[in-house]
C-alpha cells in the first residue's frame, strides 16, 4: 500500500506498507519499506511486526529522510517519528484511542486530525486539528473546525490527509468527490476528483 512518495538524498522514492498473511491472526505481519524508484533497491524502515488489527495508518517522508507515521495497535493510535540515521523511533506519543484519525504533514508541520460526529448537528463532522513539534513530538496548538453541513452532503466517511492551503484541508470521502474544508467550517468540492479519490497537493521538489 503506497503511503507517500518524494525525494530522499536527491533520489525519487516510494514509501509503502507491506502486509503478509492477513487472513491468519497468529501470522499477520506488516513492514514499512522504502523503494528507490530509479534502481528499485529496497530499504526496510520498520521491520515486520505483528499486524492483526494493527499497522501504519499513514506515513510521510520528511526532507531529511526521517518518517512521520500514525501507528495503530488495537484501538490505540500513536504518532511516531522514525529516524533515518538508525531506523529507530526518535519519539512516539499517543494521539488517539478508538477514534477516526488522520495525519497531515509537510516540511515543517506535523498535525493529527481527530474526527467526531455530533447527532445534534445532523452528524456533521467536527475536526480537531492538533499540531505537534516535529523534533520532539510535543503537542502544540489545537484548532476545532465544526464542518457546516446542514444537508448531510458529506456523510461520515471523511478523511483529511493534506493541506490545500494554510487555512484549508484537502479531504477525501468514501461517498463522493474530494472536498476542501476551510477553517470556518465551510467546504467546496475539488473539481476533477472521482468519488473516493484521495486528494494530494503537488509540491515542487
Amino acid at each position: 500500500r503506497l503511503l507517500d512518495a518524494g525525494l530522499v538524498n536527491g533520489s525519487p522514492v516510494a514509501l509503502v506498507e507491506e502486509r503478509y498473511d492477513e487472513g491468519q491472526p497468529e501470522r499477520a505481519a506488516e513492514a514499512l519499506v522504502q523503494i528507490d524508484l530509479e534502481d528499485l533497491t529496497r530499504l526496510t524502515v520498520a521491520p515486520p511486526r505483528p499486524a492483526w488489527e494493527s499497522g501504519h495508518l499513514a506515513a510521510r517522508l520528511l526532507p531529511d529522510g526521517d518518517i512521520i507515521a500514525l501507528a495503530q495497535q488495537g484501538v490505540q493510535v500513536r504518532l511516531v517519528r522514525w529516524s533515518s540515521k538508525d531506523w529507530r523511533r526518535a519519539w512516539s506519543v499517543k494521539v488517539a484511542e478508538d477514534r477516526a484519525v488522520s495525519l497531515v504533514a509537510s516540511d515543517a508541520s506535523v498535525a493529527v486530525v481527530l474526527q467526531t460526529f455530533d447527532r445534534r448537528r445532523g452528524f456533521a463532522p467536527t475536526l480537531t486539528i492538533t499540531q505537534y513539534d516535529p523534533a520532539t513530538g510535543e503537542p502544540e496548538d489545537s484548532t476545532v473546525v465544526e464542518v457546516v453541513d446542514p444537508h448531510s452532503a458529506i456523510d461520515t466517511g471523511l478523511f483529511c490527509d493534506d493541506w490545500l492551503a494554510a487555512s484549508a484541508l484537502a479531504c477525501g470521502r468514501s461517498g463522493g468527490v474530494p472536498i476542501a474544508v476551510a477553517d470556518d467550517g465551510s467546504f467546496a468540492e475539488l473539481v476533477g476528483g472521482p468519488p473516493g479519490a484521495v486528494p494530494s497537493v503537488i509540491r515542487e521538489p
